[in-house]
């Protein structure tokens, strides 16, 4: 079951060996191959994880595994190892490479990159953990991958999903890069557009939302000032922002008013200057107006 040892997923491998059943052996009930259920190679793939525990302590197995990179990966260069932060109350890893920041370097000045980062999702927890969230920074580009393709930077596991946790994963990066390239240690490269969320704000502008916010209606306004264009801009992902609207929408709004509501939303994020803003405003405080006095 060497698959399984790999990292293969139990139903896969299950349905790979099914396939080599033969109509004998399935006419006999003969499963001698697969088990009778999937439960036999669960357990197989529960055995052959425990065996590549370095320890059965989670804390003692990730001081270990960040010791043991530290010899095995770049142990000659600036950045070693991959696990650059492990700290346990919250549990917090961060892992990137010299080699990622390298890339970043290499492709952050290009026309035409994406660089984005979102949690992707819980990981598997004990019950009575906290949930534990995975963060990757990634990086594209059409004429280095392919479409749809994220090359990744770095990531974290993270306990805590505060404001202070992500700025602390990306300065942790931000520092490394400028180990890696000290003659650029007063100009780490500002990407024009990022995917993401406030933290990108300070890491990357040292700027706070109050001062963003003030900037980009200098830029929609066409008053922009130095330094507005050439900063970072944040693009927030449009299906968390409608799912953060309509859980506002529905815990703040009466039923009969709650559509009504999600389409000014909509019409609002869907302009992109700021005659289209005053404009659509408008037309939303006149529907307002005829509801409430009709």
């Amino acid at each position: 079951m060497d698959k399984l040892k790999a990292g293969g997923s139990v139903y896969r491998v299950h349905a790979q060996y099914d396939e080599k059943r033969t109509i004998h052996e399935k006419k006999g009930f003969n499963s001698d191959a697969t088990g009778k259920s999937k439960k036999v190679f669960k357990k197989i793939k529960a055995e052959a994880n425990a065996e590549s525990l370095l320890s059965s302590d989670i804390s003692l197995v990730m001081l270990q595994l960040h010791d043991k990179l530290a010899q095995e990966m770049n142990s000659e260069g600036i950045i070693k190892s991959a696990l650059q932060i492990v700290q346990f109350r919250p549990f917090c890893v961060v892992a990137f490479t010299e080699a990622s920041i390298r890339l970043y370097d290499s492709i952050v000045n290009c026309p035409e990159y994406v660089l984005s980062w979102d949690a992707t999702g819980g990981i598997v927890k004990n019950s009575s953990s906290k949930q534990c969230l995975y963060y990757k920074l990634t990086i594209t580009h059409p004429n280095i991958v392919d479409e749809d393709s994220l090359v990744p930077l770095t990531f974290r596991l993270s306990e805590s999903q505060t404001l202070f946790t992500v700025k602390q994963w990306l300065l942790a990066f931000k520092e490394c890069y400028r180990k890696v390239f000290p003659h650029k240690k007063d100009s780490f490269p500002r990407p024009a557009i990022i995917l993401s969320d406030r933290a990108a704000l300070y890491v990357f502008n040292d700027e706070n939302y109050s001062a963003f916010r003030a900037r980009a209606y200098r830029i929609v306004t066409n008053a922009a000032i130095r330094n507005d264009l050439s900063n970072t801009n944040i693009h927030a992902c449009l299906s968390h922002f409608m799912l953060d609207m309509r859980k506002r929408v529905n815990k703040y709004l009466s039923e009969d008013v709650r559509e009504i509501a999600m389409w000014a939303i909509a019409l609002l994020v869907n302009t992109s200057t700021w005659p289209e803003i005053k404009d659509n405003w408008r037309l939303i405080c006149q529907v307002c107006f005829k509801l409430r006095f009709k």
